[in-house]
């Protein structure tokens, strides 16, 4: 089961720390790791990937002979390069009225941890021989891998999924999604799971067939885990900065006094010195803050003390 992706303020005293430079959980996100060259629907030659269900998605890669239309750049979807490297994956995620499905599911290299916030995005792009773009294309988590005996909607309960429709054949277009684990997901899967009757389509003229996307660079990376409980911006060069996270544009910090005053909303790619807004330094004490999402969602709350 996954738990429901909310945001929700934690009122408890937190040990929180931004873990910076963090490795990507999905060993193989750009498929360039192959076992040997696709001839057909293969995604299981890309090594550590393989289709949770009876759906059919496809591997592309520059080794494949031009005959098999699994190529890069060229093959029976059209013209694109690879986001990165050589290869990319392609899959159905809207049938037209019928509910057929592709997926893609890979094991991660550790099970996410229960309380800990990770970015998960990858890069599509809508082929140029697809005659439709739709949208809820997102993600959902298993403890294990399995497999699944229907080429129709897997029932992951609380996928998310992006509302975004992207129409772009030119250039690979990036889905990103925040998510707070409950400490089980271990199998990474990735498409539709939701109806067609619930998914907007947008239909083109063109000589396809099969609605299709191609996917590249698939990633999940912690984000947040513990932030400092103490710190002592007195100048000596150790602890003197706290929420420090570097160029992490989607995450503000706001920070209050005893009282519930605001007195410092918190650049995270320079971090926290002590001071208030207007630069002045504050009084040693505990503090009370608040780590948001870019839409103001609260994710992290806590107690933070400043000694000098």
């Amino acid at each position: 089961m996954i738990k429901p992706i909310c945001y929700i303020t934690i009122l408890l005293l937190l040990l929180v720390e931004l873990a910076l430079a963090q490795p990507n959980l999905v060993a193989n996100g750009s498929f360039e790791i192959l076992s040997e060259c696709p001839v057909g629907a293969d995604i299981e030659k890309s090594v550590g990937w393989f289709s949770p269900s009876e759906g059919t998605p496809d591997l592309f890669n520059a080794c494949a002979d031009l005959s098999t239309n699994l190529s890069v750049p060229m093959n029976s979807f059209g013209f694109q390069q690879a986001h990165t490297g050589n290869g990319y994956a392609g899959f159905v995620i809207y049938g037209q009225g019928t509910d057929y499905r592709e997926y893609l599911a890979t094991k991660l290299t550790s099970t996410l941890e229960a309380g800990h916030i990770y970015e998960i995005s990858f890069y599509i792009n809508l082929p140029e021989q697809s005659p439709i773009a739709s949208n809820n294309l997102g993600f959902g988590f298993l403890a294990d891998s399995a497999h699944f005996n229907t080429a129709g909607l897997l029932q992951i309960l609380n996928a998310d999924q992006s509302a975004t429709t992207v129409m772009d054949s030119i250039n690979w277009i990036k889905l990103s999604f925040i998510y707070k684990a409950d400490g089980f997901e271990n199998c990474l899967v990735i498409g539709n799971f939701k109806s067609d009757s619930e998914t907007a389509n947008i239909v083109f003229e063109n000589n396809g067939s099969d609605q299709y996307y191609f996917i590249d660079d698939i990633s999940i990376i912690e984000i947040l885990s513990e932030v400092e409980n103490i710190f002592t911006p007195n100048g000596d060069g150790t602890n003197d900065i706290a929420f420090h996270y570097g160029e992490v544009t989607f995450l503000s910090v706001e920070v209050f006094n005893r009282w519930g005053n605001t007195v410092n909303s918190i650049d995270v790619s320079k971090g926290w010195d002590g001071n208030d807004v207007e630069g002045r330094p504050l009084i040693d004490g505990v503090y009370f803050y608040q780590i948001k999402l870019y839409n103001k969602e609260i994710i992290k709350t806590g107690l933070i003390n400043l000694i000098r």
